[in-house]
């Protein structure tokens, strides 16, 4: 990489957000450490703030805090597909959909995950359930057709089945466990993000118990390899990546401190 070339990168990653505002941050931070007030004191306490809210900005936005913060999440959980033993079902979390007001489509997410859990479902030779709704927007049937038509650009012609109501993990497990009983699994084969695999499997094993649980990840926020210079350039990708890992985190604490009976 020639250095002609990371300026260009340094200075588009600084003229646009998230770097511009934390380029202005900074610069904020130096007027107030270099001007004095009007009783010739200079704004210590004002620019420390603004020192310490462009460094944190900077942090939450740089490829490199993607790997130390969000790596620990996908780490434990490999691409291999793998090895039921018995009776299995492919479960499929939604990440997502969207409309442009016709119909209705796959969030680049959920689409990810559901090429993961097609794969493996035709892989396995066992049914494919997909679970995730857009509640106030889609009717169950409208995700149907949906699901049904992307497995169709994919010539998937296995067993289908959509649990289109659920509007968080919680209730993928917690709606889909009837459909898996009425299969009469044995094994589910639990298909989303790498990142999101800790919690569904907390949440599966609570709503799934008597089930063998397969983690499949669909793919990785978080990039393999060696640190270069250009992890440390701010991007919306990495603030993006970063506050899914925190919203994992939280969502973990949260219900861990739910009853039992809630369920």
């Amino acid at each position: 990489m020639t250095w002609l070339y990371f300026i260009y990168k340094a200075l588009g990653a600084f003229v646009t957000p998230p770097g511009f505002f934390i380029a202005a941050v900074f610069c904020s931070a130096f007027f107030f450490l270099c001007r004095k007030s009007a009783d010739g004191t200079r704004r210590f306490g004002a620019s420390v703030f603004l020192f310490i809210l462009a460094f944190s900005l900077y942090f939450f936005s740089i490829p490199w805090s993607v790997k130390v913060l969000v790596s620990p999440l996908e780490d434990p959980f490999g691409f291999t597909l793998p090895a039921p033993q018995g009776k299995s079902v492919v479960l499929v979390l939604s990440g997502g959909v969207w409309t442009n007001g016709e119909d209705f489509q796959m969030s680049a997410e959920t689409l990810q995950r559901f090429v993961a859990g097609v794969r493996a479902a035709d892989a396995l030779g066992c049914a494919l359930l997909f679970s995730g709704g857009f509640p106030g927007r889609a009717t169950e049937g409208q995700i149907y057709e949906m699901v049904a038509r992307a497995a169709g650009d994919m010539k998937y012609n296995g067993p289908l089945l959509v649990e289109g109501t659920s509007r968080t993990t919680w209730e993928n497990m917690k709606f889909s466990a009837p459909y898996i009983k009425e299969l009469k699994a044995e094994d589910v084969v639990l298909v989303t993000s790498a990142y999101h695999i800790k919690r569904s499997l907390f949440f599966a094993g609570r709503f799934f118990k008597g089930y063998r649980i397969h983690p499949y990840p669909s793919g990785r926020l978080s990039e393999l390899g060696k640190v270069t210079v250009m992890d440390f350039l701010p991007s919306p990708a990495s603030f993006q990546y970063i506050s899914a890992a925190f919203r994992e985190l939280v969502g973990m604490a949260v219900y861990r401190l739910l009853p039992e009976q809630s369920e």
